[in-house]
């Protein structure tokens, strides 16, 4: 038994991680006239991640990660006279997928808890997955399914964290060496402690690689936002071309 342990503990890489992040909500001009002060929106985010993994299995490998990432705004008070400063924990366990010619990526099941420094704020949690998964059936066609689960800061007064959750679907086909058609799909369900939003996406594109480092590409997307009120539905098309340079 002290054997089998000793060759389990062999199997097992740890990898520490730590970043940092600055996010800045821009002003924005209001149809009346004047302008919106988002500047109590802005906040700094460290972070730092424990990840677990088993890497003995050639191609399914299990892991375990937890992390922690404070937030801490620049104005200690929003336009509300809350202080929204908190406390982020994330506890996940999935399974990376590496070499196999089918199947790439990872996958786990995160659950996401916040504490507020304000006492009228509640502290707010959300269970969902996080990951992407890329399929190829051939070596012209390539599938990727994506989620994200996640707390977002929200100026309402009455909610202490907007809970979302997405799922993405896109598809790339290779219809020469050079040039891909893509088209894609989305999903995002959100809620702060009330009525659900639930937002749709939709799109088609094309790219052309005229070069290893020149590519030119253009897309059409479309949005619905369902919302629970009614009032704020909308639709959006948006069609899009651009050069991109790559090194």
């Amino acid at each position: 038994l002290e054997k089998e342990m000793r060759e389990a503990a062999a199997n097992l890489e740890f990898e520490l991680a730590a970043a940092t992040s600055y996010n800045k909500y821009g002003d924005v001009k209001l149809q009346g006239g004047g302008t919106q002060d988002n500047s109590d929106r802005d906040y700094h985010e460290p972070s730092v991640g424990l990840r677990l993994t088993y890497v003995d299995p050639p191609v399914l490998k299990p892991f375990a990660e937890v992390a922690y990432a404070p937030r801490r705004h620049i104005e200690t008070r929003d336009r509300n006279g809350l202080d929204r400063n908190s406390d982020g924990y994330a506890l996940g366990a999935g399974v990376t997928i590496a070499g196999d010619p089918v199947w790439q990526g990872e996958l786990a099941l995160t659950y996401l808890w916040r504490s507020y420094a304000d006492q009228s704020l509640q502290s707010q949690s959300i269970l969902g997955l996080n990951g992407s998964l890329t399929w190829s059936p051939t070596e012209l066609t390539s599938i990727v399914l994506s989620f994200e689960t996640n707390l977002d800061e929200t100026t309402n007064p009455d909610a202490s964290a907007a809970r979302s959750w997405e799922i993405d679907l896109e598809a790339t086909r290779a219809v020469q060496d050079n040039v891909n058609l893509i088209a894609s799909g989305s999903v995002q369900i959100s809620d702060e402690d009330g009525p659900t939003d639930v937002t749709y996406g939709a799109g088609f594109g094309i790219e052309w690689r005229m070069s290893p480092v020149l590519a030119w590409s253009a897309a059409y997307d479309f949005t619905w936002l369902d919302a629970a009120d009614g009032e704020r539905n909308y639709t959006e098309h948006l069609v899009t071309a651009g050069i991109t340079l790559s090194r």
